[in-house]
């Protein structure tokens, strides 16, 4: 009984290892199949649009039927909303998790797989530099 608690142990562990591998790289893969995904289902769009509630903002959804380049093209221009020497502090973490106020309430739950790729595109944002970081600051 001792081994197959010993193999038992062994296949969970190799199990979280790979899950814990999927998610790294669902930080730093594309954003419409992450993070895009993510705020489409948390609703971000219904408010974050040219004629929606937060139309002041920073933060405009591109239409629907938008190509797959210019849904990357918006991912990376989120960087507008990242601090990039306090990635914690981006109002893109902060609000959408409520940790400061956000009108539109917490969509994504704090602790959550979906925060992890909220920070994960974060990170990859704060890090855009060059060519790359002149791009994303043109959309």
């Amino acid at each position: 009984m001792p081994q197959v608690n010993f193999v038992r142990n062994l296949i969970n562990v190799f199990g979280l290892t790979a899950l814990a591998a999927g998610s790294l790289c669902a930080q730093t893969g594309a954003f419409g199949s992450g993070l895009y995904q993510v705020m489409e289902k948390a609703m971000c769009r219904n408010c974050h649009n040219r004629d929606g509630v937060a139309s002041a903002t920073r933060l405009h959804f591109p239409p629907q039927d938008s190509s797959s380049e210019k849904i990357e093209a918006f991912g990376n221009s989120l960087v507008v909303l990242v601090d990039r020497a306090h990635p914690e502090q981006s109002l893109l973490f902060q609000k959408p998790t409520m940790r400061i106020p956000h009108t539109g309430g917490e969509r994504i739950k704090p602790g959550s797989p979906e925060e992890l790729l909220l920070k994960g595109w974060i990170d990859h944002l704060a890090q855009l530099s060059g060519p790359d970081l002149a791009a994303a600051m043109k959309y």
